[in-house]
């Protein structure tokens, strides 16, 4: 299997870190145009889960505008495969361990590849320090996030020997800077806390969900691209968010093979399902 990708005739603004201006849906201010003619991406799944190890998905990416509005950059879409469900409130809670509000501290580019090195062409991961700000639900007692974490986020993709920043269609990037309400597993494929998939991951700047970070947002349609969780919760208060996510049933089949690790518990739903 390999990645499709395209780069987009459009780009816009980001905003920077920690910035609460600007649409409260896409944290960015005003879209630019780009005249970047459309390209192609295409890469070896092998080659993606080198440089994006603690992600649950096997990738999909988008590159950002670059920050200063006068030099755009083109857009990245991307599709990949995820390894587990994330689309809605009962997929969080019935794969994840915990869900949480974090707050993005630092981060560091992971090394690049020697594949990269060579033919300056692939991805190179990013690794983001992670404050814990609350924990809103938990799947049991044991399960409890530690105070810190250091995850793997979305890098880079290298074409012609050029970094473009990479994000999911519609989601957030992870930057520093910004907090986040992150559905998180201990169980999956790779060791380690990581988001149950992209769309697990949502906004939360100022204690509103929705509001930040949003880089693989659509300016012409700001929910695109958005989960079922993203748009059931989008503008709420953390005491909300709370409340609802906790009223949120887990699938049957999931509960009875709760003590399964969160892929092979998947794997088993689906296998009994169909």
């Amino acid at each position: 299997m390999r990645l499709r990708a395209g780069f987009a005739k459009h780009a816009r603004s980001c905003e920077p870190p920690g910035s609460a201006t600007g649409n409260p849906l896409l944290g960015q201010t005003t879209p630019i145009t780009s005249t970047a003619p459309t390209r192609s991406v295409k890469m070896s799944m092998r080659a993606i889960s080198r440089v994006s190890t603690s992600l649950l998905l096997i990738f999909a990416c988008a590159a950002c505008a670059g920050k200063d509005s006068s030099s755009p950059s083109p857009v990245v879409i991307g599709a990949g495969d995820v390894a587990l469900p994330r689309e809605t409130l009962t997929d969080s809670v019935s794969y994840a361990d915990v869900v949480v509000e974090i707050h993005v501290d630092s981060e560091a580019a992971e090394p690049e590849s020697a594949a990269v090195k060579q033919t300056h062409e692939g991805l190179v991961g990013r690794k983001a320090s992670v404050s814990i700000v609350a924990t809103l639900w938990t799947r049991s007692p044991t399960f409890t996030a530690p105070p810190t974490a250091t995850i793997g986020v979305w890098g880079w993709v290298v074409h012609d020997d050029k970094r473009r920043p990479t994000v999911p269609r519609g989601g957030s990037r992870i930057e520093v800077g910004h907090n986040y309400l992150l559905a998180w597993t201990s169980s999956g494929i790779h060791s380690g806390w990581s988001s149950i998939g992209p769309g697990a991951e949502i906004p939360f700047d100022g204690g509103i969900a929705g509001q930040g970070e949003r880089l693989g947002a659509d300016t012409h349609n700001v929910l695109a691209g958005t989960s079922a969780a993203f748009r059931q919760v989008n503008g709420l208060t953390l005491a909300q968010v709370t409340a609802v996510v906790n009223a949120a049933k887990p699938d049957p089949l999931a509960v009875k093979y709760r003590s399964l690790p969160a892929v092979q518990r998947f794997q088993k739903v689906q296998s009994e399902r169909h």
